[in-house]
């Protein structure tokens, strides 16, 4: 007897779950995330209509709103070898069948054939979306980015995760202005660095997925219309997609296929985590008495290859920054340059890094006299003063695990290969040609003179150098005095 869910009758757990409204251009770009959020009058949404699993068969029926006052591009198709449009298998937690249609999404698959691409349509304002999909049951594994593994299974799904893929910007515009930025590269050659081209000049890698600004104006005749747009796989060189998700449980859903294997999941960058790392931090001495908070601390370098260690962050005061975080429990004292900020300077700020040599060690210390004030320089000060203990006390310090001046060297060669004046926006600029906005932002004092000194000042970018790692103490327990400001959360990526 057919076993038929009538979405009507659902008694099981349905989750909507949806996009805000639109950042603004340059936070748009940065985030990327492709993690939806709550429901919101003016946001792009999904809602299922029909669920229906039978004894031949799962249909399910959908709808996309666009409630915003902008166009949005919601994904059409995954081109691959196959004639069906989703990617469809079971999660590695063995319950979960994901049914997606997206375009940037991480994965190690290597394709016999040309890599997927994917076809953006244009959704206007105010107009709905309606879509509809049948699969035969038992459901069979048609994977694209997801690594199958060995393990292949017959069994019922009990949760079901619909994903579909969508920009909230002008889709075509954005390629546009990214593609024609890029043709200013005459002279970005096969034989520059594959990582500095995919980090800092990754607009340019993007004529190889998505084509010239030629190919572009010639083929894509009618974006905004029939057409829409097509993008090749791009390794997510290709920032912005977000996500429109539905999930069900509670379902019964036969399926035969393979189950995606962790081997794509990404790796823990937990900058504290030195299981792996072995440049590291080790308190000697803290000493907290009636007028002066006192540390000493040691970092060491058990790598064979050279590393740069923070030593200064430009202050009026002191080398460190020093703040009451929004706990108003932690006093975090930090030397580190890659910290995101939204504030505006008279003069731009920088930090002077040193080396360390292999097997070398680094004695440090610092002196606070009590109470401790507070001295900004990324950290937004909020209007609030107060003057109470610290509970628990933070020191972060930056390093570069890497040839810091060769990095520098390496990113301004291929920005020099630039030619023409950048009229992109400053959103573009930063997520596609970092590199250039590094040029902008560094000061660089010479190589040979970085080496010879073992010092090497660099001015801050606003997060368009990256790479940097962090050591850090944690001392729960303490009691500081502290007179100042308390950090406010209005720090943005540009």
């Amino acid at each position: 007897m057919a076993i038929i869910h009538s979405f009507k009758a659902l008694c099981f757990c349905i989750t909507f779950i949806t996009f805000l409204a639109p950042l603004t251009p340059a936070a748009e770009l940065a985030s990327g995330s492709g993690e939806p959020n709550e429901p919101s009058q003016t946001a792009v949404t999904i809602e299922l209509t029909k669920l229906d699993v039978n004894d031949t068969n799962l249909e399910l029926r959908y709808k996309i709103k666009n409630n915003t006052d902008h166009d949005v591009w919601i994904c059409d198709s995954v081109h691959t070898n196959r004639t069906f449009k989703f990617e469809v298998f079971l999660a590695e937690d063995t319950k979960t069948l994901i049914i997606r249609r997206r375009l940037d999404v991480p994965t190690s698959a290597i394709w016999r054939g040309d890599p997927p691409s994917g076809r953006y349509i244009c959704l206007r304002p105010g107009e709905d979306l309606p879509e509809s999909l049948s699969l035969n049951l038992p459901v069979q594994s048609s994977l694209v980015y997801a690594d199958h593994g060995r393990t292949q299974v017959t069994q019922n799904a009990r949760c079901l995760s619909l994903e579909i893929g969508f920009y909230d910007e002008d889709l075509p515009r954005l390629v546009y202005s990214i593609l024609k930025e890029a043709e200013k590269f005459p002279g970005f050659d096969v034989d520059s660095s594959f990582d500095i081209k995919k980090i800092y000049f990754r607009g340019v890698m993007l004529r190889g997925s998505i084509g010239s600004l030629s190919y572009f104006e010639k083929f894509i005749k009618n974006p905004y219309g029939a057409d829409g747009v097509y993008i090749g796989y791009t390794g997510q060189d290709f920032t912005g997609e977000k996500v429109l998700r539905i999930v069900v449980d509670g379902v019964s859903i036969p399926y035969e296929g393979y189950v995606q294997s962790t081997s794509n999941a990404g790796s823990n960058n937990d900058p504290n985590n030195n299981e792996e790392k072995v440049v590291t931090v080790e308190l000697t001495k803290l000493d907290v008495n009636d007028t002066n908070l006192e540390l000493q601390y040691k970092i060491k370098n058990g790598t064979d290859h050279d590393v740069w260690i923070c030593d200064n962050v430009n202050t009026i005061a002191n080398p460190f920054e020093v703040f009451l975080a929004k706990d108003a429990q932690t006093l975090v004292i930090r030397k580190r340059l890659d910290v995101p900020s939204s504030h505006i300077w008279h003069a731009q700020p920088g930090s002077w890094y040193v080396r360390l040599r292999p097997g070398e060690e680094l004695p440090q210390s610092l002196s606070l006299n009590l109470p401790v004030q507070s001295s900004f320089v990324f950290a937004s000060a909020g209007r609030t003063r107060v003057t109470q203990n610290a509970r628990c006390l933070t020191l972060e310090i930056g390093f570069y695990d890497e040839d810091l001046p060769a990095l520098i060297r390496s990113i301004l060669q291929e920005a020099d290969k630039f030619s023409g004046t950048f009229d992109a926006d400053s959103a573009i600029k930063k997520e596609y040609f970092r590199g250039l906005w590094v040029r902008g932002s560094l000061g660089f004092i010479g190589l040979e003179e970085a080496y010879n000194k073992g010092r090497f000042m660099i001015l801050y970018s606003y997060q368009a150098l990256t790479g940097e790692k962090v050591l850090r103490i944690k001392i729960d327990g303490v009691s500081i005095p502290y007179k100042g400001a308390v950090q406010i959360d209005t720090t943005v990526r540009i």
